[in-house]
């Protein structure tokens, strides 16, 4: 019987997935197009093709999609701070201009539920990127586990965009 609820529960999470979602907030109005391009002759002057996450997150607010908004943080203390402010769960992320796929190396931490493990992540992103062109590390709100059933499964990606001219 409890192998039927389960079923029956994945089934329900499946058809919810083929929810269509409604119009963005500023469908209507005109992306900014100045914005968008000054983003992208600022990378090509300083001889990069490849947008950091900050500048892809402008970009893709230039069109009007929204995005989930980082805040960084240089310390052990000032991420644990951070993370206390937004509240948990949060996944933290490295930031280091070499390294652009994040999740490949190692460098993104899910489901840090308390101040113990942010503090814990901070150190050994620290530990293990110390060698690369670190800068800092990225924090953001993810999804509560809290009531399994009701929750829809979460697809991340590394958010960075390719400039091709």
């Amino acid at each position: 019987m409890e192998t039927f609820a389960q079923l029956s529960a994945i089934h329900a999470k499946r058809l919810a997935l083929q929810v269509m979602p409604g119009p963005l907030e500023n469908a209507g109005s005109p992306p900014d197009l100045g914005a968008a391009r000054e983003l992208i002759a600022a990378a090509l002057r300083s001889g990069r093709t490849v947008l950091g996450s900050g500048e892809s997150r402008a970009l893709l607010r230039a069109f009007h999609v929204p995005v989930v908004e980082a805040i960084p943080a240089d310390t052990e203390g000032e991420a644990a701070d951070i993370a206390e402010a937004m509240g948990y769960p949060v996944a933290m992320k490295i930031r280091a201009a070499n390294i652009t796929h994040k999740t490949d190396v190692g460098g993104v931490r899910l489901g840090l539920a308390d101040a113990e493990a942010v503090r814990r992540a901070f150190g050994e992103m620290t530990f293990d990127f110390v060698n690369d062109m670190f800068e800092d590390v990225t924090l953001a709100r993810t999804q509560s586990a809290m009531d399994e059933e009701t929750q829809l499964p979460l697809i991340g990606f590394e958010l960075s965009c390719k400039v091709i001219y």
